[in-house]
């Protein structure tokens, strides 16, 4: 038997009509095996997307997220990496921001 979590109740995908171009913008969730949302994709009516993907722990508190992201289909791909750091109550201490590999702040 395969692990796979069961989507059913779960929302996996939406699409949003545009007013302006009759087109649509489509959003896409996918879950980890406890049925956490671990991930989501956004097609946009120009061409771009935005893609985000977290790392959670066992108690699902994320640790890192990174969003892919590009306006227009011919842009470059901006990465923005996001890092969390926690106390033993699971508090936040620090939010680092890391974009495109440059220094974290």
């Amino acid at each position: 038997m395969v692990n796979a979590v069961n989507t059913k109740n779960l929302p996996t995908a939406s699409y949003v009509k545009n007013i302006e171009d009759d087109s649509w913008t489509k959003n896409y969730t996918w879950y980890d095996m406890k049925g956490r949302a671990i991930g989501s994709h956004s097609v946009n009516h120009l061409g771009g997307y935005t893609k985000t993907e977290s790392l959670l722990d066992f108690a699902g508190v994320p640790q890192q997220t990174k969003v892919y992201h590009k306006r227009l289909s011919a842009d470059t791909e901006k990465i923005i990496t996001q890092t969390f750091e926690y106390d033993s109550q699971n508090r936040l201490l620090k939010h680092y921001h890391e974009v495109n590999g440059l220094q974290q702040q």
